[in-house]
């Protein structure tokens, strides 16, 4: 192989730099982050004037399912369960949720399909209960919310983050 392929181990960082922005995700042009590739980053070998439009499976793939993004819904989860309180009702939380992700109200089909589908995962956590654990993260865990109440939740919020609206600026 030659000496740009190079390949290299991202390693996930500890400590207060763990959570920092992508921004500070370090580039190397002979072994880009995997994610870059997956959303189509330039080559870093010549300028871009303009980035290409794409949509891929695998980048929804990524969406809802890379750790960062993961850990991303737990902590929109969380944020939304101490704003709005573990006692609100779960319609309130799916709205604080949807403007928190959308920067605007949720319309009365999106509010629908959400709820829906959090009903259909709290009854999912409620007969499988260990299947809900997964989902919990410290902050979500000390909330006092019931845990197949949080976990349906950080699905929602995961929902919310894999979609058009919050991926793609126009």
């Amino acid at each position: 192989s030659s000496f740009t392929q190079n390949g290299r181990a991202w390693v996930t960082a500890t400590g207060p730099d763990r959570y920092r922005r992508g921004l500070y995700t370090l580039f190397l042009r002979s072994a880009p982050h995997p994610l870059f590739t997956t959303f189509d980053t330039p080559d870093f070998q010549s300028v871009c004037t303009r980035r290409t439009r794409s949509n891929t499976p695998l980048q929804a793939l990524s969406l809802a399912n890379d750790e960062a993004f993961f850990e991303s819904a737990q902590a929109l989860a969380a944020r939304v369960l101490r704003e709005v309180g573990q006692d609100a009702t779960p319609e309130r939380w799916i709205e604080r949720a949807g403007w928190l992700g959308f920067s605007r109200e949720l319309t009365p089909r999106e509010q629908g399909i959400l709820s829906a589908y959090y009903e259909s995962q709290r009854k999912a956590f409620a007969a499988l209960p260990a299947s809900g654990e997964a989902f919990l993260n410290a902050d979500l865990r000390a909330s006092g919310t019931a845990p197949g109440n949080a976990s349906a939740l950080v699905c929602v919020a995961r929902a919310i983050l894999n979609t058009d609206t919050f991926v793609t600026r126009e």
